[in-house]
C-alpha cells in the first residue's frame, strides 16, 4: 500500500514521465540514426571529400599560385627588370646588379615558397637568376650548370604563360647535382607574349615541398592518397609518401577526369577499389585528386554503428539519473530562486532577516534592486547619445535585422518612428577644408552640424543624425511624404551654415525612400553611391536619388572617336583639339550616362595614355612637367581639376617638344635626305620618312619645307629624276630599267616627269649627250 501511495505521488509521476519520454526518444533517435547512417555514410564521405578538395584547391590557389602570379607581376612591372628587355646587357653592369639584388630580395620575402627567380633576355641571350646572377648562354663556362628547359618549353608554347611540372634543378650554378625539386611558373614579356614573339621570359621557381605540405596526410594510418597532376599526366606533388601512384594509373585517371572541372567516380587505384574525387585548380589547370579505399568506410561504419548502440544505452542510464535530479528540483523552486538572487546581486538583509521566510527575504531583495535600478537608469540616460548612435549605425550597416530588436531599442530610447517613409541623407564635409582645422575643432564642426540638422525638424520631416566617419554625417529622414525637395532645402541650409560659421564646404546625397527602418541600409548604400558622383559634378551641392542615373547607366561605352581625337591631338601636338577632346570627355562623364567605376576608369585611362605618350617619346614625366605639375596629379579631387591638369600638362609638354625639336630639326632633315638617297627605288612615302626619325608625318612635312624650301614630294621627284639622268649617261640600262631603279612604277609616268624637268624625253636626253660628246 505504501508503494502504491508513493506511485500516486507527484514525485513518482514526474519521475516516470521523464523516464518514459527519455526512453522512447532515445530508442527512436538511436534506431533512426542506425538506419540512416549506413545509407548516408558514402554520401557524407563524398561531401567531406568534396569540401576538403575545394578547400585545399582554394588554399593552393591563394597561398601558392596567386602568390607566384603576384611575384611574376612584380617582376613585369619593375622598371629595372624590363629595362634590359629593350636594352643590351653589355654596358649595363650596374643595372644587372640591381636586378640580381632585386630578385634575391624578392625570393627572401617568400622563403618557404619561392626557391628562385630567373629572367631570360632574348636580345642578349642571357639569364639573370637570384641563385647564380648573370649567365651569358652564348659563352657559358663548362663548370657552370644552369637549367634552361623552361626557356625551351616557353619558346614552343602557344600561350603567354606556362606552369611546368615538378622537376629537379641544380643546387647552384657551380653544381652538377640536380637535387632541388621545383615547380615553375613561366611567363613572357611583354605580358601575354607567346613563344619566340616575346622579348624574354620570367620564371618563378616554387619549392615542390610547398605543394606537398598543402596536401600531405597527417594521419599515419590513412591508406588514402591525395596528389596534384597536370592534364598531361605529369605528377606535380604526392601527399602520402608511404604509397605511390603509378604513371599508368595516373594517366588512366586523368583521361577520365579531363571532361569536367570536378567530380567523383569509383576506380581501382594501386590494386585497391577506391573512391576517386577530383577538382580542377583554377589558374593552373591542374587536377587535385584524392583516392580513398572503400573498405576503410565499411570498417568504420561497423565501428560507428556499434558505438552508436553503446551511446544510446549510456544515454538511457544517464537520462534516468537526470530524471531523478530534475524531479527533485521541482520541489525546490523557491530555494533555487533565492540562491540565484544572492549569487548575482548579494543584497544586504535587515537585522533578523536571515530568520524570516523566503518570501519576506525576496521582498527585501526587490527593494534593494529598485534602488540599484534607479542608479542604472541615470547611467543609461547619460549614455543615451551613444545608444542612439549604435541604433542608427546598426540600421545603416544592417547589423540590426530583426523587428523585435528594433522595437525594443526604439522603446528603450523612447523614439516613435511611425512615419510611412524613410530615407538616408549622407553629408560629406570637404576633406581639404577639414584638414585645415585642429582635431578638436573638426569634432566641434561635426557635432554642431548634427545638432543643427536635428533641430531643423518640422511637421513634415525630422532627422536623426550620427557621425559615420571623420568627415561624413548620415541622417535618417522621417517623413509621411516622400518629399525630396524638402530634404534638399535642409541640406542647402546646412551647407550655408557650415561655410558661414566654419568655412567648411560640404556636399550631400539622398538614398531612395523605404517603408521600413530595417530597409534603411539600402538607402544608405544608394546615398553613398550618389555621393560618388561628386567627383564628376563638383558644382552640384545635393545629389537626389531620383535624379541619378538608373540601372542602365553605363551600358554603352564612350564613343571611340573621342579618345581617337585625343590621341591624334597628342601625336600632332595640337593643343586646341586636345582641349576640345578633354572637354568632351568631361562633359560625357558629368552627364550621369555612365557608372562611377567606369567613369573613374576612363579619366585614369586618359591620364595613363598621356604618360604612355611621354614614355614613347623617351621622356620622364618629372623632367617635362616639373615637380609641382607632376605631383599635382596625385591631388586631383574632381573631374574639373583633372581637366585643368591634363590640358596644362599637354601645353607644357608641347612647348618642351617644340624647343627640343628646333634644336634637332637640322639633324632630322639630314637623316631624311640620307633615307631618300638610300631608298630611291623603294617606299619613299611621307609616313616612311617620318618613321625613320620617329616624328609625326605632318610635322615632318612642315619641318622639311622650312629647312629646304621645297616640299617633300617635289624633293623626292627631283632626286629621282636627277639620279635617272645620271644613270642614262653613265650606264647601259634602258629606260624601263632606269625607271624601276629610281622608284617609278611605270615608264610612261617616268618619261612624263623627266620631260617636265629637262624638256626632252630620256632617249633624246641621252642621244643629245652622246652627240655633243
Amino acid at each position: 500500500m505504501r508503494l502504491l501511495v508513493k506511485l500516486r505521488g507527484v514525485y513518482a509521476k514526474l519521475f516516470l514521465s521523464y523516464a518514459s519520454l527519455l526512453l522512447v526518444t532515445t530508442l527512436a533517435v538511436g534506431m533512426t540514426s542506425y538506419l540512416i547512417f549506413t545509407s548516408s555514410l558514402n554520401e557524407e564521405v563524398e561531401k567531406v571529400h568534396s569540401h576538403l578538395l575545394s578547400h585545399t584547391s582554394e588554399q593552393i590557389q591563394d597561398n601558392l599560385l596567386e602568390r607566384a602570379g603576384k611575384v611574376f607581376a612584380d617582376m613585369v612591372t619593375n622598371p629595372d627588370v624590363h629595362y634590359l628587355f629593350d636594352n643590351p646587357i653589355q654596358g649595363n653592369n650596374s643595372k644587372v646588379m640591381d636586378i640580381y639584388q632585386y630578385l634575391k630580395a624578392t625570393v627572401a620575402l617568400y622563403p618557404n615558397l619561392v626557391e628562385s627567380i630567373s629572367v631570360y633576355y632574348r636580345g642578349s641571350n642571357a639569364v639573370i637568376s637570384s641563385n647564380y646572377g648573370l649567365a651569358l648562354l652564348d659563352s657559358l663556362p663548362d663548370k657552370i650548370t644552369i637549367s634552361t628547359d623552361w626557356i625551351e618549353r616557353m619558346n614552343r608554347a602557344e600561350t603567354g604563360s606556362l606552369w611546368i611540372e615538378t622537376r629537379t634543378v641544380p643546387i647552384s650554378a657551380n653544381s652538377s647535382t640536380f637535387a632541388v625539386k621545383v615547380v615553375s611558373f613561366v611567363g613572357g614579356y611583354p605580358y601575354h607574349s607567346t613563344g619566340t614573339k616575346a622579348k624574354g621570359f620570367i620564371a618563378v621557381n616554387l619549392h615542390a615541398d610547398a605543394f606537398y605540405q598543402m596536401i600531405r596526410s597527417t594521419d599515419q594510418s590513412d591508406r588514402g592518397q591525395m596528389w596534384i597532376t597536370d592534364d598531361a599526366g605529369h605528377m606535380i606533388a604526392l601527399g602520402n609518401t608511404d604509397t605511390s601512384i603509378s604513371m599508368e594509373d595516373n594517366a588512366k585517371l586523368v583521361a577520365l577526369m579531363k571532361d569536367s572541372d570536378k567530380g567523383k567516380f569509383g576506380e581501382t587505384v594501386g590494386g585497391l577499389a577506391s573512391l576517386v574525387s577530383y577538382v580542377k585548380i583554377p589558374y593552373s589547370g591542374w587536377l587535385l585528386v584524392q583516392a580513398s579505399p572503400t573498405d576503410e568506410y565499411n570498417r568504420k561504419a561497423v565501428v560507428v554503428q556499434r558505438t552508436l548502440i553503446l551511446i544510446c544505452l549510456a544515454a538511457i542510464g544517464l537520462g534516468l539519473i537526470f530524471s531523478k535530479v530534475l524531479t527533485s528540483n521541482m520541489y525546490m523552486p523557491l530555494k533555487s530562486l533565492l540562491q540565484t538572487v544572492k549569487s548575482l546581486f548579494n543584497p544586504p538583509l535587515p537585522p533578523g532577516g536571515k530568520h524570516e521566510n523566503e518570501y519576506k527575504q525576496i521582498n527585501h531583495f526587490m527593494a534593494d534592486m529598485s534602488v540599484r535600478m534607479s542608479g542604472l537608469e541615470a547611467t543609461v540616460a547619460d549614455n543615451m547619445p551613444i545608444i542612439r548612435h549604435n541604433l542608427v549605425f546598426g540600421l545603416l550597416n544592417r547589423t540590426i535585422t530583426q523587428q523585435a530588436e528594433l522595437t525594443d531599442r526604439l522603446r528603450f530610447l523612447r523614439l516613435d518612428w511611425t512615419e510611412s517613409s524613410y530615407c538616408v541623407l549622407l553629408i560629406r564635409l570637404d576633406e581639404r577644408d577639414m584638414g585645415l582645422l585642429l582635431e578638436e575643432n573638426r569634432q566641434t564642426v561635426v557635432y554642431s552640424l548634427i545638432r543643427e540638422l536635428e533641430a531643423a525638424r518640422t511637421a513634415d520631416v525630422a532627422f536623426t543624425a550620427i557621425s559615420v566617419s571623420a568627415n561624413d554625417i548620415a541622417a535618417v529622414v522621417h517623413s509621411p511624404y516622400r518629399d525630396e525637395p524638402l530634404v534638399r532645402l535642409a541640406a542647402e541650409a546646412l551647407s550655408a551654415l557650415a561655410y558661414e560659421q566654419f568655412q567648411v564646404r560640404l556636399s550631400a546625397s539622398t538614398g531612395g525612400w523605404v517603408e521600413e527602418p530595417l530597409q534603411l541600409y539600402r538607402s544608405f548604400r544608394e546615398a553613398q553611391a550618389g555621393l560618388e558622383r561628386r567627383f564628376f559634378r563638383p558644382d552640384t551641392l545635393v545629389f537626389l536619388h531620383s535624379q541619378l542615373a538608373g540601372p542602365e547607366a553605363g551600358t554603352e561605352p564612350i564613343p571611340p572617336s573621342v579618345q581617337e581625337a585625343y590621341l591624334e591631338s597628342l601625336k600632332g601636338r595640337s593643343l586646341e583639339p586636345l582641349k576640345e577632346a578633354v572637354a568632351e570627355l568631361v562633359r560625357l562623364l558629368a552627364s550621369d550616362r555612365y557608372t562611377v567605376s567606369y567613369s573613374h576608369e576612363q579619366w585614369r585611362q586618359w591620364a595613363g595614355l598621356f604618360h604612355q605618350y611621354l614614355k614613347d617619346m623617351h621622356l620622364k614625366t618629372i623632367d617635362v612637367l616639373g615637380e609641382r605639375l607632376a605631383h599635382q596629379e596625385r591631388a586631383i579631387s574632381d573631374i574639373q581639376e583633372f581637366q585643368d591638369w591634363l590640358t596644362q600638362a599637354a601645353e607644357v609638354t608641347f612647348r618642351y617638344l617644340e624647343g627640343r625639336a628646333r634644336n634637332k630639326a637640322g639633324d632630322a632633315v639630314a637623316i631624311i635626305k640620307s633615307y631618300i638617297e638610300a631608298n630611291l627605288a623603294g617606299d619613299l612615302s611621307l609616313q616612311a620618312a617620318a618613321d625613320s626619325v620617329s616624328l609625326h608625318p605632318r610635322y615632318v612635312s612642315q619641318l622639311f619645307k622650312e629647312e629646304t624650301g621645297i616640299n617633300f614630294v617635289d624633293y623626292v621627284n627631283r632626286r629621282r629624276i636627277e639620279t635617272a639622268a645620271r644613270l642614262l649617261i653613265a650606264s647601259d640600262l634602258n629606260v624601263e630599267q632606269i625607271a624601276a631603279q629610281v622608284g617609278f612604277n611605270t615608264p610612261a609616268y617616268f618619261i612624263k616627269k623627266f620631260k617636265e624637268a629637262y624638256g626632252v624625253t630620256p632617249r633624246t636626253y641621252k642621244f643629245n649627250y652622246t652627240t655633243n660628246k
